[in-house]
């Protein structure tokens, strides 16, 4: 369950290229999905083997003294990451385990939440469960005392505050 490194990987497609190669076409394989996520740090691949259901395969991806690498979850281990694009999870089959149902419905659950990134009047704050900041726009600014940055997972939505803010939530 380590890492695996490629002496003729140096840039991130030649690993990719090689992962891609493990499951050949010509062998009854087909990759039918193929996403990045985190900077290209998580390669998501929706595998169809030449039997059976296609599933889901996470391959992490990382450098160690200039060469690239990757280490393999497949969904029946219930990754931890669930920055999974859905479209990945479509395309796969039926779960292949819990593990791998429970993992699908903690992806489902991560692209409903809404993260919404506002500067606002502290007063706007009041009786709403904000997580204060001192990042903002007004670094360095005499107001910078009467506004914070506020971070916090709502339902997708457009609000407008009381004192006129129009704060719209964009999905993360």
């Amino acid at each position: 369950m380590g890492w695996l490194y490629s002496h003729s990987a140096h840039q991130r497609q030649h690993i990719v290229d090689e992962i891609i190669s493990m499951y050949p076409s010509d062998k009854g394989w087909a990759i039918l999905e193929n996403r990045s996520t985190s900077y290209g740090r998580r390669l998501w691949l929706t595998i169809q083997p030449p039997v059976g259901e296609a599933f889901v395969a996470l391959y992490l991806l990382g450098t160690c003294k200039g060469y690239w690498g990757y280490k393999d979850v497949d969904e029946s281990m219930g990754p931890v990451a669930v920055d999974c694009p859905l479209s990945v999870i479509d395309a796969a089959g039926l779960p292949m385990n819990e593990h791998a149902k429970k993992w699908r419905e903690r992806v489902r659950v991560y692209h409903t939440k809404v993260i919404a990134v506002v500067v606002c009047p502290k007063e706007t704050h009041k009786g709403m469960e904000w997580r204060d900041s001192n990042e903002g726009p007004f670094d360095n600014r005499t107001d910078a005392e009467d506004y914070v940055r506020a971070e916090f997972h709502a339902p997708t939505r457009i609000i407008e505050t009381p004192d006129g803010w129009v704060i719209k939530f964009l999905n993360h």
